[in-house]
């Protein structure tokens, strides 16, 4: 068991650093960073302003290695991206200014507390044949949660397996196969 855990460990490591290569190179394919600064700071904005913004944010040094004679190679837009997110230092908002960070605490920590116990009580209901119970609370929750949320998909799915466990518990018994 050790030794699959290590292994599935291992495995995560070039997966996760191929999500963020594509992620970082889809960030260059939808927008370049003079784009992207003119269309924040508006189309009137100087040059001297948009390579302001440009050198803030680190978008003025190499993509991938740095080649530059003397320099760091490793002193790369990707590199510091890799290393940002490794250590959560998210910086900020490209269009707000704000910290990550900060707007990450806002959305998701309150989001967290509401959805993740509920969702390991209903599992643990599912789990101890409980099947009625976990559906009710899942159910709930699925209409509690905020529009567009990613978790909401897998809930339903959760909930479509449950209504077949109750059915076929209920075929069991005998009885006919109502859902509440």
């Amino acid at each position: 068991m050790f030794k699959y855990i290590v292994r599935r460990l291992l495995y995560a490591i070039p997966i996760v650093l191929g999500v963020m290569m594509i992620t970082f190179a889809l960030f260059y394919l939808l927008q370049k960073p003079d784009a992207m600064a003119r269309r924040i700071l508006g189309p009137k904005a100087s040059q001297q302003a948009v390579d302001n913004w440009i050198k803030q944010r680190g978008y003025d040094k190499p993509v991938f290695v740095n080649l530059t004679k003397g320099a760091n190679p490793l002193d790369s837009q990707f590199v510091n991206y890799i290393e940002s997110l490794a250590t959560f230092q998210l910086g900020v908002s490209d269009v707000t200014g704000q910290p990550v960070i900060e707007r990450f605490k806002e959305g998701a920590i309150p989001s967290l507390t509401i959805t993740v116990p509920a969702f390991f009580l209903g599992l643990a209901l599912a789990q101890s044949g409980r099947f009625a119970e976990a559906r009710n609370l899942w159910a709930d929750l699925l209409q509690r949660a905020p529009a567009g949320a990613p978790w909401c998909g897998d809930l339903q799915n959760r909930l479509a397996r449950l209504d077949a466990l109750i059915a076929q518990q209920q075929r069991m018994q005998g009885q006919p196969g109502t859902m509440p």
